[in-house]
C-alpha cells in the first residue's frame, strides 16, 4: 500500500489459498487510521505532517474497534515506531486483523507491506510469525540486511 493523500491505496494483492480469506483489491483506497499498513505509514510522518493530518481529517469509526481520537492514535503511532510494525484488530472490517511494516527506499517512506487474516485464524503464534516475516520482508525491500 502507498499513501495517497490521507488514505492508503492498494498496489498489489496476493490472496492465500485458504478457503476463508480477505484481500483489498488493487486500486482500492481506505483511510490511514483503520489499516495496519495505513498506521505504519502514519507512524512515518513528521510531527508537522501529523499535526496537519489531525487538523485536516475526520477519522470515521468503521467498527467499534476503530481508533479515531487524536491522543489514542498518537499513542498507537508511538508504539509502531518503537516496534517496527503496526496492527489493526478489526478496525476497518469486522472479523479481519492485519499486521504491516513500513518500507523505506533511500531513507524515504515508500509505503507499507501487510498481511490481513480472518480473526478466527489470527492466533498468537500466527501474529508472532507474521510480525517477524513482515519485518524481514520490509527490511529486504528497504535494502537493509536482515537476518
Amino acid at each position: 500500500m502507498v499513501r495517497d493523500g490521507w488514505a492508503a491505496t492498494t498496489l498489489i494483492t496476493a490472496a492465500s489459498d485458504q478457503a476463508l480469506r480477505y484481500a483489498i483489491d488493487p486500486g482500492e483506497s481506505r483511510p490511514l487510521h483503520v489499516l495496519a499498513a495505513g498506521k505504519a505509514i502514519l507512524a512515518s510522518l513528521t510531527e508537522n505532517e501529523l499535526n496537519q493530518y489531525f487538523a485536516e481529517t475526520i477519522r470515521e469509526k468503521f467498527t467499534e474497534y476503530s481508533i479515531v481520537g487524536e491522543e489514542p492514535l498518537r499513542q498507537e503511532l508511538a508504539k509502531i515506531r518503537e516496534h517496527g510494525f503496526a496492527e489493526a484488530m478489526e478496525e476497518s472490517t469486522p472479523g479481519i486483523c492485519s499486521v504491516a511494516s513500513l518500507i523505506m527506499i533511500d531513507a524515504i517512506p515508500a509505503g507499507a507491506i501487510g498481511v490481513a487474516v480472518p480473526t478466527i485464524r489470527f492466533t498468537e503464534e500466527l501474529r508472532i510469525r507474521t510480525r517477524k516475516l513482515l519485518l524481514r520482508a520490509a527490511g529486504t525491500l528497504s535494502g537493509q540486511s536482515v537476518l
